[in-house]
């Protein structure tokens, strides 16, 4: 029985096998859009598409076998994605695809892997595993085996695991427990390359981190939570930042409530945000994207119909320009790649992906 088990156990963390298909033209500089989320909830028009920068036109795709893709990262001309799973469907799967699309080979990982992170000659794997216990994975980059796991818990006994960042040699990770008397988010401190807790953030407030943007040795996280803490009377704190070695968070200056994307270009935060979550119902939502100086302060703020831009997957930088991705639009072709006008914030589409979420540059990592 022990024989048998080990056996089992040994398979799941091996490859699940190369996936060929025609390969298609690399560019010099590569893009990446992956359609995912629940965006398309026809699985069978998940994909990948490579995308020329030059002149945003499409190269090539490739079908993907998961509707819920949620990060991914471009290392050493190959692309990784986590397959976190489908509707009603748990995956395991951390999937290493080359530049031309050509070839895609799956690993088994943790259940629900949701973060993924390039650290040295290794990844690190953060996943969900169904919301009770958060596990972290140190896998291989050259062969995907796992070189060692941990399980995080709060001190509640349980982690439902929101996000991640790395940041040097520090692995930050936020889980919350569905314990009742648990009011805050844990944030834990991990050692990359062994996964031993270095030590706990102090965290003495509501905080519910979105995203995690990292310039010039700084981690500015978008707090997503900050409506709540308007609504309950307390300080505001839309954006924290956060250095290697720091104890706890540094509120910066309020910008706009439940920011959920955003990047740093030529000086200034961008952030989108929704009011949806918090205003009266008599009140009609909108969606705002907000520039921010870092150094002055200085801010300008564009608005834009919540009906037509509410689904916003994520935001980058390319070769000096923003960009965004769209999902979930009444009709699929307005899905896609969004490019942001710097003076009149308007929104122009690039390039028309159905279900386009994710954004994968093959330069800026």
């Amino acid at each position: 029985m022990r024989t048998f088990i080990l056996c089992v156990y040994v398979s799941l963390l091996c490859s699940c096998g190369m996936i060929p298909q025609r390969p298609i033209p690399v560019p010099t500089k590569p893009l990446y859009i992956v359609a995912s989320l629940d965006g398309i909830p026809d699985a069978s028009r998940t994909h990948i598409t490579s995308i020329d920068r030059t002149n945003w036109n499409i190269l090539g795709e490739r079908r993907l076998v998961s509707t819920d893709i949620p990060s991914g990262l471009f290392l050493d001309n190959v692309i990784w994605l986590t397959f976190s799973g489908d509707i009603n469907t748990d995956k395991f799967i951390v999937s290493k695809i080359t530049n031309d699309l050509a070839f895609q080979t799956d690993y088994v990982t943790c259940m629900e892997p949701r973060s993924i992170h390039a650290y040295r000659d290794t990844l690190l794997v953060l996943c969900q595993d169904r919301g009770f216990v958060t596990v972290a994975m140190v896998i291989s980059q050259q062969d995907g085996h796992v070189i060692t796991s941990r399980d995080l818990t709060t001190e509640h006994g349980d982690m439902f695991f929101d996000m991640s960042f790395l940041i040097g040699d520090e692995l930050v990770v936020q889980g919350g427990s569905h314990n009742a008397s648990a009011n805050f988010p844990e944030f834990h401190v991990l050692d990359p390359t062994t996964l031993e807790l270095k030590r706990k953030l102090a965290i003495t407030s509501l905080i519910g981190i979105t995203e995690a943007i990292t310039h010039n040795n700084t981690v500015y996280l978008l707090n997503g939570a900050s409506h709540i803490d308007e609504q309950e009377g307390k300080p505001v704190v839309d954006v924290y930042t956060y250095h290697e070695g720091d104890t706890s968070f540094t509120p910066l200056a309020p910008i706009a409530r439940s920011p959920q994307h955003g990047v740093i270009h030529d000086g200034n935060l961008y952030t989108i945000h929704n009011t949806w979550p918090f205003i009266p119902e008599t009140e009609t939502p909108m969606i705002t994207i907000y520039q921010t100086n870092l150094t002055t302060g200085a801010q300008t703020h564009w608005e834009y119909d919540y009906d037509t831009h509410d689904t916003s997957g994520d935001m980058a930088v390319i070769d000096g320009h923003i960009m965004l991705t769209r999902f979930w639009s009444d009709d699929s072709a307005d899905d896609g790649l969004y490019e942001l006008d710097l003076v009149t914030g308007t929104l122009t589409q690039r390039a028309s992906i159905p279900g386009a979420s994710l954004i994968i540059d093959g330069v800026a990592q």
